[in-house]
């Protein structure tokens, strides 16, 4: 590396430059290991931005920005994998061929209805004063207060269903 080239960079910046071709496989997975490689360049003694120790976010920038950085020049020098050649163009393909009939499956068998749920009771069933106390009613506070209510709903309709 010259410093013409990288001038006014970080010793990581650098340190990452210089070893991309050997970690790049390491860091071509969906969650690289930035801790790692911040230990690693912490053992080598590669300080981070003002002297400062290195950390995993500054890694990943730092990471990015070489990846960055090496891509443009591969474009620049005209070196850059292209997804598909520029004369490509997509080869038609012929259907499958028709395989024999295949005979239906046996139906199985058909489970009956369930009973049918009992409509609820028309409003004009409700007296007045159910209807009062249902909206003064306030809302259970605990939860025990709520199960009660659920077991006295319960009591009442299987009364009014006997």
């Amino acid at each position: 590396m010259s410093e013409r080239v990288h001038g006014n960079t970080s010793e990581a910046y650098l340190w990452i430059r210089v070893a991309y071709r050997r970690l790049r496989s390491r860091m071509a997975v969906r969650y690289p290991p930035y801790d790692k490689l911040t230990a690693e360049m912490v053992e080598a003694g590669v300080p981070g931005g003002g002297g400062t120790v290195l950390t995993a976010k500054a890694v990943r920038r730092l990471w990015l920005k070489v990846c960055e950085d090496i891509e443009a020049e591969a474009k620049a020098r005209g070196k850059v994998a292209k997804a598909a050649p520029v004369d490509w163009k997509p080869q038609p393909t012929r259907p499958p061929a028709p395989t024999a009939a295949v005979a239906p499956r046996p139906v199985a068998a058909v489970t009956p209805r369930p009973a049918p749920i009992q409509a609820a009771r028309p409003m004009a069933d409700i007296t007045s004063g159910q209807l009062a106390s249902l909206l003064t009613k306030r809302p259970p506070e605990s939860r025990e207060e709520r199960l009660l209510e659920i077991e006295r709903t319960r009591a009442e309709l299987r009364k009014r269903n006997e």
